[in-house]
């Protein structure tokens, strides 16, 4: 989990909030960067990584590193600054 708070409706079978799952596909991440106003510093700085189908990744860090903002990108809450998240085949 990227947080100790759930969004509402969160589901916990691995298929999402629009119960469609990703279908066997992977997640990746590429070159990420994402601030919450244009005068605001950025949260998320270049980042990059790729999930593979059924693999469970956690994230540490101290508060207020960007764990919640990277799991709202990769979730599709959040639109990046620049860079993109895609599903892949395995």
């Amino acid at each position: 989990m990227l947080s100790d708070k759930r969004l509402s409706g969160e589901r916990l079978d691995g298929k999402g909030l629009n119960g469609k799952g990703l279908n066997g596909k992977g997640l990746n991440a590429k070159g990420l960067w994402f601030r919450y106003g244009a005068k605001l510093p950025w949260v998320v700085r270049d980042r990059t990584l790729s999930i593979a189908p059924g693999e469970i990744v956690g994230l540490m860090a101290p508060s207020g590193h960007g764990k919640t903002t990277l799991g709202k990108l990769l979730a599709g809450y959040l639109t990046p600054s620049q860079g993109q998240v895609t599903l892949h085949d395995p």
